[in-house]
């Protein structure tokens, strides 16, 4: 976005600012501008995500006096957000370590008329300059912030009144904004944590051998063993309780079809992960079953054979959608989710 800004006895240009800005809903940037260094200030109270981010970092302090000493001030890395405050001082947005070090070596850093040039932004919101300051730590390889101090951001959004822990519509809208370019689950995460901090606990949707059966009948699959014509294989469904009756099924039918016939599954959970964190738990199916058949394949191997799981049993890398909180589309829709 090229902005412009017409700011008294301020120097101003058109220039490409923080992209990341456009994103935000209520944040609008009135360009890079030339201001007094010492006219800039920061303070912990207005950035509490840099708190819930670590605060100052030690490393990355050293990264940019290392950077400072041999480049100075590079033009095209992103500049020091502020806000113009009502005493004509500018308050730092985005950037206080790198406004902390400049301080320090001022001298050197700055031109002799003490400017430096930021990027000047408006908010009509304290959510909308809460969500930027994520949004700004979010995709740089920086001072990354992690997926659980967004959701603590949103949450604490919640409790002033500033957007309802029980809409998802509305935390996957600030979630978009703080992270467009982040996945998918990634972003589910976040909406399940912020939600969990509100009190509101996991949604666990069971899935019974007759629901099971339905729901994979509409993508095409099947399950109990049955042989599927389009895909050649047989359909299964694979728990956390089953390991040891799928892979004996699964080696029966291979052996059955002369060896040329494989078993694919897909997993289930039986239960509510006990963390909330369901592509671990689903993991966790598949890490268990494969070190169920390690013991076959030592009794395989004293026996002068070589044997391996992936011959005769498929994983797909789909699931149930049984995350209640993040995957209720994929369950509305007949859709397998993805483990990740």
């Amino acid at each position: 976005m090229v902005a412009f800004v017409n700011v008294d006895s301020l120097l101003w240009r058109p220039v490409m600012g923080n992209f990341r800005i456009s994103h935000v809903n209520g944040a609008k940037s009135l360009g890079i501008i030339r201001v007094p260094f010492d006219g800039i200030y920061t303070e912990s109270s207005s950035n509490k995500v840099r708190t819930l981010n670590g605060g100052e970092c030690d490393e990355l302090k050293q990264n940019l006096d290392t950077s400072y000493d041999a480049l100075g001030i590079v033009e095209s890395v992103d500049k020091i957000i502020v806000e113009s405050m009502p005493d004509g001082r500018y308050r730092v947005v985005d950037g206080n370590n790198r406004f902390g070090q400049i301080s320090k070596n001022k001298a050197s850093l700055l031109d002799d008329d003490g400017m430096i040039e930021v990027e000047l932004v408006q908010f009509n919101s304290t959510l909308s300059r809460t969500i930027l300051q994520c949004a700004t730590n979010l995709p740089l390889a920086n001072k990354s912030m992690k997926g659980a101090e967004c959701a603590k951001v949103i949450y604490e959004a919640s409790l002033k009144g500033e957007l309802n822990i029980h809409s998802d519509v509305e935390i996957n809208d600030v979630i978009e904004q703080m992270a467009p370019d982040r996945s998918k689950s990634w972003k589910g995460g976040v909406r399940r944590d912020a939600k969990k901090q509100g009190g509101i606990p996991v949604e666990f949707t069971a899935f019974n051998e007759d629901k099971q059966k339905e729901f994979l009948a509409k993508s095409g699959r099947g399950t109990a063993f049955s042989y599927n014509e389009e895909s050649g294989t047989y359909d299964a469904v694979l728990k956390n309780d089953t390991s040891w009756r799928v892979i004996m099924r699964a080696l029966n039918k291979f052996t059955e079809s002369e060896y040329k016939t494989k078993t694919r599954v897909v997993i289930g959970l039986s239960s509510a992960p006990a963390k909330g964190d369901f592509n671990a738990a689903r993991r966790k199916v598949e890490d268990e079953c494969r070190k169920g058949f390690e013991n076959f394949q030592k009794f395989f191997r004293t026996h002068g054979l070589d044997a391996s799981l992936d011959t005769f049993l498929e994983f797909t890398g789909k699931a149930f959608p049984q995350d209640g909180l993040t995957e209720k589309d994929s369950e509305n829709t007949n859709r397998l989710v993805d483990i990740v």
